[in-house]
């Protein structure tokens, strides 16, 4: 198994063999950003994206193809990963709010 991953229509993660193919999704696709969120007048920066690698290979299970960076400010450096589309958008979300309570402790 080779634990590369494109998304179809829907969103879902679905597992390729193909790695010339696989390359060329990864290359191509621009919707593979689930969210981008700016804060702290630009300092800090919060992405979620889909990574098109199980990072949970070890584990077994689902694949783990999602993730959740902050950039900058008091969680520099903190990551989330998960599953699927809608866990991502919330995850994303959920981030979101830890780093805005953080910012507002600090007013």
């Amino acid at each position: 198994m080779t634990g590369l991953y494109i998304l179809n229509e829907q969103r879902e993660p679905v597992l390729t063999d193909d790695v010339v193919l696989w390359g060329k999704w990864m290359e191509k696709e621009k919707n593979r950003r689930v969210g981008e969120t700016f804060m702290q007048n630009d300092k800090v920066h919060i992405s979620t994206v889909f990574l098109g690698l199980d990072h949970g290979f070890m584990q077994g299970g689902e694949p783990v193809v999602f993730e959740t960076m902050v950039f900058g400010g008091a969680y520099n450096q903190h990551q989330e990963r998960c599953n699927t589309w809608g866990e991502a958008a919330a995850m994303h979300e959920r981030v979101c709010e830890m780093v805005r309570e953080e910012e507002e402790g600090a007013l």
